[in-house]
């Protein structure tokens, strides 16, 4: 029985080693915006949009938002610049529970009684979460964290 189970098993690596073909890669053009214009975006959105990232909203996760990537990809084929409120670079671990009050600090994973759980990071510089102080005509993302449409 085991001479059989080791046979097929030898039969079907060399069934599978002689079916393989070398594959060629397909030949990557240039990118082009066809006929869409990229000049202008607008984002609206909730906090994935914010870059709302591990409990908190701060600059990496604000630079690593969806709009912010989907524009920087877009500015590749024409797109124009995109504007977002940033917190200042000082604010390196923001603002935990905006919607609650902004609770300083931000959440990752720490080992608790042998076990991960959710724990604060306590904020560097609590005077860079000071309000936006950019061009506030010139946005273009318009993320709120906690931000949900409700019917009357």
């Amino acid at each position: 029985m085991k001479n059989k189970f080791k046979i097929l098993s030898l039969l079907a690596v060399i069934g599978l080693v002689s079916a393989c073909e070398k594959y060629e890669l397909p030949e990557i053009g240039n990118p082009s915006p066809g006929e869409a214009d990229f000049t202008k975006v607008i984002a609206v959105g909730n906090s994935v949009g914010a870059g709302f990232m591990n409990g908190a909203l701060y600059v990496a996760g604000q630079n690593s938002s969806y709009p912010n990537l989907i524009t920087t990809q877009m500015a590749v084929v024409g797109g124009g610049s995109f504007n977002q409120p940033s917190l200042a670079e000082a604010a390196v671990n923001g603002c935990f529970n905006p919607t609650g009050g902004c609770t300083l600090g931000r959440l990752y994973l720490k080992l608790v009684n042998g076990s991960p759980a959710p724990t604060p990071k306590t904020p560097g510089n609590v005077e860079s979460l000071a309000p936006f102080g950019g061009d506030k005509a010139s946005l273009n993302n318009f993320s709120v964290p906690g931000l949900t449409i409700q019917t009357a």
